[in-house]
């Protein structure tokens, strides 16, 4: 019975240690994300174009999981 508990004490701990979101929007447009997301201060980027389906391009922001990227550029061949 003890290690019935232990066990049920040890899957709460992983279960709050394992839930992560990655938090993602695909509602922008590829110029916005090379110059709010890939360049920094002071850099700025002309004539940016992309050729795709523009669900398959987004943002995301990685601080709720562990990813080890507080926010980036998703690309997919699907959908973000």
């Amino acid at each position: 019975m003890k290690r019935f508990y232990w066990l049920i004490l040890s899957l709460f701990i992983v279960h709050g240690i394992s839930v992560a979101q990655l938090s993602t929007n695909s509602n922008v447009t590829a110029s916005f994300l090379v110059q709010n997301t890939l360049l920094g201060g002071g850099v700025s980027a002309t004539n940016v174009s992309y050729n795709g389906d523009v669900d398959a391009i987004g943002s995301f922001i990685g601080t709720n999981c562990n990813i080890s990227l507080n926010s980036g550029v998703i690309m997919t061949t699907g959908t973000v």
